[in-house]
């Protein structure tokens, strides 16, 4: 008979029991990780739990394909600290029977305990354990495990966190003490002096689950011993509180909370990322729950509840029954404006200290349509996107949007930083990358609203990007290329039915102002451009704020960041000053071949030249740093072609649109008419003009000047 000497403890939630896993050293003890195994115990006892109601329990565990027979006798507990006698026996397979167990003193004893009658199985738990063995020096002091325990019966499925250390042969009482007491006060684990057995059987026949208890016996924890006991990134922790802080202030004549709420703020957003360590996801729950369960020092439950609250939704995309779950609609409206205010701004400092690099707000303008806040440093434009998804909680609470938007350093028009001597794959960056940020730069207008050029750029920058991708190809990670673009036509359009809308409004003001009429003459067309537009809007913000469009830009960067990582040695590299003239010229022959077939061609072959001219114009302001000036000169000469060929596909397609709601109409409308006439008149016109217009593009001096590009 040997004596079991172990302490026992319940682990509270899945970060600490992650945490635990990460340690290596208690004091002059060191943990060293011996393995993982899956193990189940099938717990056997008669039909009137002779063996249970004697303090017994014979446990049948198979691990690793091998069985292990243990009775345990009654126990004697000094804190978490419990003795109990032991018998174990290996068996060759699942024998329940106790006649087919091998002569020994646990057979011996389970018979005599027993009287002799048969086993049935009682019960029967699942283990993960985490092994690890704890020296000091040359002596193996004791094993530690980390258990994940399931139970499941009956319907009723359980999971707990565990840690047991039990002493090897060369390990005294005294070390366990101390290793207790270090499981208590550095991690606040809980003494459990019941088996799993127990547990268990609580769980099923009392319906209860064994841990409930839990939350009555934590002791109350200062904010910086949860940090550390925690792991918390103080880093982080530290950013989120300043700028959530600052944001307070800012934001004061908005939210109009009094000063004494900003402490509590400040507790919040240090403490937001408590379940960060777990491994398997979900943070944000194991937060919630840490903070709901775990009692703060100063802290009253209401104001705990709007910690654990500012947690939860602190990262993941807002829903209102998200919201529902911690910042119920029946709370009192005080209590709820308070939550709201506070968690919106803890969200709003993560989402601005996780953007990378150093970003300050710079300045804050209040004005009726709502808040601009002006965001300066290195990943400015960055910090901004994340921002303006980030308020989706803020504009929940309070009818007054955040406009967020980045100052940069913002380069010449088309001076991207090209150097001739540029690998192919460094002036992909270089290409990317800007029109990246310029298309993030416009991205707060284009939300707002307010100006149709804001929405315009962007979109532009978003088809540049695209024409590049299409363009440097080769120089790309395939999967990765395949994936933005898709995710950029996507995003494209979203953007053009907007766009649409704009240009299609546009042109009828004109055209009402042009000849003197009123806007009656063109009501039903304009409350249907105005309504399409709105639901363009609607569609384009939900889908700004979406986790697809988020993934995009990761994606955009995680590109960029790749094209940067591993630059081919310089001898080898074919440069841009190489290559690009070459690229070039391809798309240059594209639109040269147009000549053939232009005499009397439909409109449909106009919109596809016009789409060729728009991809050689992108690829020429590309890469104008590294061309001949001869050639960058010669730009002028496309827009105005693809101007022209812009102007006939507008007519064309304000011609379908009226047609499509001419056919609605239960009756016809003389003004829409007349209108319809205009733009067919304005289409035919420039149509009738286009050879001119080709002529004067086709003339030897243009196209000399393109035969530079040329390879040789």
């Amino acid at each position: 008979m040997a004596t079991e000497i172990e302490a026992r403890y319940i682990i509270p939630d899945r970060v600490l029991f992650d945490r635990l896993r990460s340690l290596r050293r208690i004091g002059s003890y060191t943990l060293v990780p011996v393995g993982t195994a899956k193990v189940t115990d099938h717990y056997l006892d008669t039909r009137g739990r002779a063996l249970l109601h004697q303090g017994w329990a014979c446990r049948l565990r198979t691990e690793n394909k091998s069985w292990l027979l243990s009775l345990k006798g009654p126990k004697t507990t000094q804190g978490a600290v419990v003795t109990r006698p032991e018998f174990e026996i290996s068996l060759p397979g699942k024998i329940e029977d106790v006649a087919r167990w091998p002569r020994s003193e646990a057979r011996s004893r389970v018979q005599e305990l027993t009287g002799g009658l048969p086993l049935q199985r009682l019960m029967t738990i699942k283990q993960r354990r985490h092994r690890f063995l704890v020296v000091e020096g040359e002596r193996q002091v004791a094993e530690l495990s980390l258990d994940q325990v399931r139970v499941s019966s009956q319907g009723i499925h359980h999971r707990s966190y565990m840690l047991e250390c039990e002493l090897l042969g060369l390990g005294r009482r005294e070390d366990l003490h101390q290793l207790a007491r270090f499981f208590e006060e550095e991690y606040a684990l809980l003494p459990e002096t019941r088996s799993k057995l127990r547990r268990a059987l609580e769980l099923i026949e009392g319906g209860g689950s064994p841990d409930e208890g839990i939350a009555r016996r934590l002791r109350p924890a200062g904010v910086e011993e949860l940090l550390r006991r925690y792991g918390v990134d103080l880093r982080l922790a530290d950013c989120v509180a300043r700028v959530a802080s600052q944001l307070y202030e800012q934001l004061q004549p908005v939210h109009q909370l009094g000063e004494g709420w900003k402490e509590l703020l400040q507790v919040a957003a240090r403490l937001h990322g408590i379940g960060d360590v777990a491994t398997g996801g979900h943070p944000d729950i194991l937060g919630r729950d840490i903070l709901l369960r775990q009692p703060v020092e100063g802290l009253d439950p209401e104001a705990q509840r709007i910690v654990a609250a500012a947690v939860y939704l602190s990262r993941k995309k807002v829903t209102p029954e998200r919201i529902q779950e911690v910042i119920p609609a029946e709370l009192p409206k005080t209590w709820r404006r308070v939550a709201l205010t506070l968690t919106a701004l803890v969200r709003l400092g993560r989402a601005l200290c996780t953007a990378g690099g150093t970003v300050e707000i710079a300045q804050v303008e209040q004005s009726g349509e709502g808040t601009r806040l002006l965001l300066v440093g290195e990943r400015a434009v960055r910090a901004a996107h994340r921002a303006q998804r980030r308020s989706d909680l803020w504009d929940m609470a309070f009818d007054h949007p955040l406009i967020w938007r980045a100052a940069t350093q913002r380069a010449e028009e088309g001076r991207i930083g090209l150097d001739p001597s540029d690998p192919m794959q460094e002036a992909a960056r270089k290409i990317l990358r800007y029109y990246l940020q310029r298309m993030l730069e416009h991205e707060p207008g284009a939300r707002l609203g307010e100006d149709a050029e804001e929405l315009h750029d962007m979109r532009v920058a978003l088809r540049r990007m695209r024409s590049a991708i299409g363009l440097l190809q080769p120089y790309l990670p395939a999967d990765l290329a395949r994936e933005c673009n898709d995710g950029l036509r996507r995003l494209g359009r979203v953007l053009g039915r907007v766009r649409d809308m704009d240009v299609a409004l546009q042109r009828a003001w004109s055209y009402l102002q042009n000849n003197m009429l009123e806007e009656r003459e063109l009501s039903s067309l304009l409350s249907t451009f105005r309504q399409k537009r709105r639901s363009g809007r609607k569609q384009m913000l939900r889908y700004l704020r979406s986790p697809g469009y988020a993934r995009l830009l990761e994606r955009l960067d995680e590109l960029i960041e790749r094209l940067g990582a591993v630059p081919l040695p310089q001898e080898e590299a074919e440069t841009a000053g190489q290559l690009a003239p070459r690229y070039l010229y391809l798309r240059w022959r594209v639109v040269q071949a147009y000549d053939a077939v232009l005499p009397g061609a439909p409109v449909e072959l106009l919109h596809t030249l016009r789409i060729d001219c728009k991809h050689l114009r992108y690829a020429l302001e590309a890469f104008r740093e590294v061309l001949p000036r001869r050639v960058v000169k010669l730009i002028p000469e496309v827009i105005t072609l693809q101007d022209h060929l812009g102007d006939i596909h507008d007519a064309a397609v304000t011609i379908s649109m009226i047609d499509q709601l001419l056919d609605g109409l239960p009756h016809d409308e003389e003004g829409l008419r007349n209108y319809r006439q205009a733009c067919q008149e304005e289409m035919l016109a420039g149509i009738e003009a286009f050879p001119r217009v080709w002529a004067h593009f086709a003339r030897p001096k243009v196209w000399k000047g393109f035969e530079l590009l040329r390879p040789h």
